[in-house]
């Protein structure tokens, strides 16, 4: 157990410094990141029915997952700029972000090959600055898990949104097992916990 434990932060680390080498896209948001702890909002212990918590922030009455720039990326809304060629995937994490994003990439680009980029890198309001986004090139790919109270209104009325939907059963499984391997959340609790958590409709 402790050797895989150890195992398993070694890779991490490897996997990060070669993504942080090969897309500059992560090294935007790694930068995004760092600078916007400074911004982020207060967190809150979201509490399952059997004592167990995790992190979140409270946005406009809404609880999202405690990325540090989407508080003051919302709050900010008036520096985005939409594009008309924008095309946004919108969907309930864990809904296959990556697959719609690796595909609509290959679209646009007319390359038959994958991608150099990561859809974290173009994560908004969630987890890119907004001076990041004025720098990508036109037309760009951009994601988001937010609720269309949170959504920019400006992308609403200028830019395509790919509205994306995956059965609720296999999204909430993946996103407990998401959350559960992931050792920042610090959450560890049981699937019926996280399940009753998930469709509380006050969280």
């Amino acid at each position: 157990m402790v050797f895989a434990s150890i195992r398993n932060f070694f890779r991490t680390i490897y996997l990060l410094v070669m993504d942080l080498y090969h897309f500059p896209e992560v090294r935007n948001m790694v930068k995004s990141v760092v600078l916007g702890w400074r911004q982020a909002g207060k967190r809150i212990k979201l509490t399952d029915s059997e004592g167990n918590s995790f992190s979140a922030v409270v946005v406009k009455g809404i609880h999202l997952p405690p990325f540090p720039l989407v508080e003051s990326n919302i709050n900010n809304y008036d520096k985005f700029h939409a594009r008309e060629d924008d095309v946004w995937i919108v969907n309930w994490p864990k809904s296959g972000t990556h697959w719609v994003y690796e595909v609509v990439k290959l679209l646009m680009t007319d390359r038959e090959e994958l991608t150099d980029t990561v859809k974290e890198g173009t994560m908004f309001p969630e987890a890119c600055a907004v001076e990041s986004l004025e720098k990508l090139p036109s037309p760009r790919v951009l994601d988001t898990h937010v609720p269309l109270k949170l959504f920019p209104e400006e992308a609403l009325k200028k830019s395509k949104i790919i509205y994306t939907l995956r059965n609720p059963k296999d999204a909430f499984v993946s996103g407990y097992y998401h959350v559960k391997n992931n050792v920042g959340s610090g959450y560890d609790g049981t699937w019926n916990g996280c399940f009753d958590l998930t469709i509380d409709e006050n969280t």
